[in-house]
């Protein structure tokens, strides 16, 4: 039998069964963002939100308004590591991310996570965190959550609401805004992913 493991409203599988899974499971905690579940950031409180997308690993997809949209500038931040992953750097996608100085740091972390911590001049900051599951060839269930700090009281409250209702059901994540297919992608960063899902 596999090792289990419940942490932040998610079951995490551990892909070995025999005698020592439990042990190896237990040695090795899930990949979690602990702003995930503080109360200082705003939508810390919701589920996170899932949907299935048909997707590859080429294709990263953006919630943007075309007419926003802007190149963004991204650089490798250190090495890439098999166990440890690697982290991108990068401006603002959009016109008035840029306008708003906004700075990025996108954590890939194996085996299927990523995080992004986003900071704006005004003192905002905007964390996300995705895991991104294989389902069935071709298909990718993607577990999402959004939490923002330093913001204003009202837009805490109206985004504690929105995360526990129309962000947790997928459909503001899918729905609410175009999305853009963003293809393309460092070919190290596809290859380092490939194999990854090899084994």
């Amino acid at each position: 039998m596999s090792g289990v493991q419940v942490e932040q409203g998610l079951l995490w599988l551990w892909p070995e069964s025999g005698a020592d899974a439990w042990l190896e499971a237990s040695t090795k905690p899930p990949v979690t963002t602990p702003e995930m579940a503080d109360t200082a950031f705003a939508g810390a409180q919701a589920d996170f939100a899932f949907m299935e997308n048909p997707a590859s690993l080429q294709v990263m997809l953006v919630i943007s308004k075309r007419q926003d949209a802007a190149p963004m500038q991204m650089k490798l931040s250190g090495d890439i590591d098999a166990q440890q992953g690697f982290t991108l750097e990068h401006g603002g996608y959009s016109k008035s991310q840029q306008e708003g100085n906004m700075k990025a740091k996108r954590y890939y972390i194996p085996p299927c996570t990523i995080r992004t911590h986003y900071t704006y001049e005004s003192g905002r900051e905007d964390i996300t965190t995705l895991y991104l599951v294989p389902v069935a060839p071709g298909v990718t269930r993607a577990y999402n959550k959004v939490v923002l700090k330093n913001v204003a009281s009202r837009t805490k409250s109206i985004f504690n609401f929105l995360s526990k209702t129309v962000l947790s059901s997928g459909f503001f994540h899918a729905f609410g805004h175009g999305l853009v297919d963003q293809v393309d992608t460092h070919p190290a960063i596809i290859e380092w992913l490939c194999q990854g899902c090899s084994g």
